[in-house]
């Protein structure tokens, strides 16, 4: 690739509702000064999508 072109990605977060709360939801996205976290998301074992 040549050129050196600037790509600025932008993402907005809403705040979790009362339903998520309720049920133990975490926000996987924080920012702290000029840097993006992400969390990884917990491992739910024992969650609706088993098989029979």
């Amino acid at each position: 690739m040549t050129g050196g072109g600037n790509i600025k990605v932008v993402v907005r977060c809403r705040p979790l509702n009362s339903r998520e709360i309720a049920r133990g939801a975490t926000c996987l996205i924080r920012m702290e000064g000029n840097q993006t976290i992400i969390t990884k998301p917990p491992d739910h074992k024992g969650s609706r999508d088993t098989e029979d």
